[in-house]
């Protein structure tokens, strides 16, 4: 196959400028929660939500440590409810000028939040370009509900 001169790009140049370009590919990030789990890796670009986390659905409990997690590895986490939101929303605005369509972009919030920490938060997303802003979670903060609080 031959390799395209200087002229074949130009060439092609103008005639997407003629007529346009369809695409037949576009890039997306896939939902980043249990296919994650399934692959065993982390979730894509957002922060872990913790580094031991427990899911039910239906009347299956599966508990899901996070990817090469051992004594060594896991202050390399941090966890989601940890971490300031813009950092989060920092980098799904980075990484969305190199992707096609929106990236589900989830924020993480202990339940002391209010919605003035919210409007922030969506105001600050919106600047940045953020194409959406998928969920916001919730987390109240009791001893049973807090892995590492209860170790």
């Amino acid at each position: 196959m031959p390799l395209p001169t200087r002229e074949d790009w130009k060439a092609l140049v103008a005639d997407i400028q003629q007529h346009g370009l369809a695409h037949s590919f576009t890039m997306a990030i896939a939902p980043t929660g249990s296919i994650s789990y399934v692959s065993h890796a982390s979730a894509s670009i957002m922060p872990i939500t913790e580094k031991v986390e427990t899911r039910t659905s239906n009347k299956a409990r599966t508990i899901y440590p996070m990817p090469h997690l051992n004594s060594e590895t896991e202050w390399f986490y941090e966890e989601a409810y940890d971490l300031d939101m813009r950092r989060v929303i920092d980098t799904v605005a980075t990484v969305q000028k190199h992707v096609d369509q929106g990236i589900s972009c989830t924020l993480f919030v202990p339940g002391s939040a209010t919605t003035r920490t919210l409007q922030r938060y969506y105001i600050y997303a919106y600047l940045k370009g953020v194409k959406t802003l998928y969920y916001t979670r919730m987390r109240k903060v009791d001893i049973d509900d807090c892995l590492s609080c209860a170790i």
